[in-house]
């Protein structure tokens, strides 16, 4: 390993990771999944949207951060479970 050695987000092995990337060459399928966070400027709830059409809603602060970043881990480990 080297010095960009930390934790795959989506299935939580040490990995030699980008510097810009939380997703492992372990867990390469979710890449394609990359998610944009996003803020809706009405209601201020926080919003992650993926280009295959999954998407999630969270509420404002930092509890939806959490939540919201919680669900694109899942959605990452779904995704690479069904490629396994």
């Amino acid at each position: 390993m080297s010095g960009n050695d930390r934790h795959c987000v989506v299935c939580g092995r040490v990995a030699d990771l980008d510097p810009r990337s939380v997703i492992g060459d372990c867990c390469a399928a979710a890449r394609d999944h990359v998610v944009s966070m996003q803020i809706d400027q009405r209601n201020g709830q926080k919003l992650a949207i993926c280009p295959c059409g999954w998407s999630h809603r969270a509420a404002p602060g930092r509890d939806g951060n959490i939540q919201r970043d919680e669900a694109v881990e899942a959605h990452w480990r779904a995704i690479v479970m069904e490629c396994s």
